[in-house]
């Protein structure tokens, strides 16, 4: 992890926005659930977990749903494991597109029905639960761990 954040990548090569996730993942997992929850939350917030998926770059994915799990949110760990897999595939036709040389309109269309498809487990997630609120609640709980 270390050597990708000073490469400026991911290790698919393509960057990553936010290089604490880097190093966040190595953090023990009562640290790693409310880093977790705090950057999900954030991301989300400033822009749809889009933007989540956008900033971290796939780095976090299987950490941030474990944290959910472990959270107890188990509706919201499913949701986002599937809007994980929309993302990445959706990714990967979007550069593909792109590299082929499709016309911008096209390339537009398919870019917003992306976001229309990653809409549909986004809003699931929202009803979920609010996973900063459960991460205090999980603070409180393990309070021990974190002094």
């Amino acid at each position: 992890m270390v050597d990708t954040y000073h490469e400026g990548g991911s290790d698919d090569g393509s960057l990553c926005d936010c290089p604490e996730s880097l190093f966040a993942v190595r953090l023990p997992q009562h640290w790693w659930v409310v880093y977790a929850a705090h950057a999900f939350e954030y991301d989300s917030a400033a822009g749809g977990i889009r933007k989540f998926f956008d900033n971290h770059n796939g780095l976090t994915n299987a950490e941030t749903e474990a944290a959910f799990a472990a959270l107890g949110l188990n509706d919201l760990s499913t949701y986002f494991r599937i809007a994980a897999r929309i993302y990445s595939r959706y990714s990967q036709i979007l550069e593909d597109a792109d590299s082929s040389g499709m016309p911008d309109a096209e390339l537009s269309e398919l870019d917003y029905e992306f976001s229309l498809v990653l809409s549909a487990p986004y809003r699931l997630m929202k009803k979920s639960g609010d996973p900063r609120a459960t991460a205090a609640d999980y603070v409180r709980k393990n309070f021990s761990l974190y002094i």
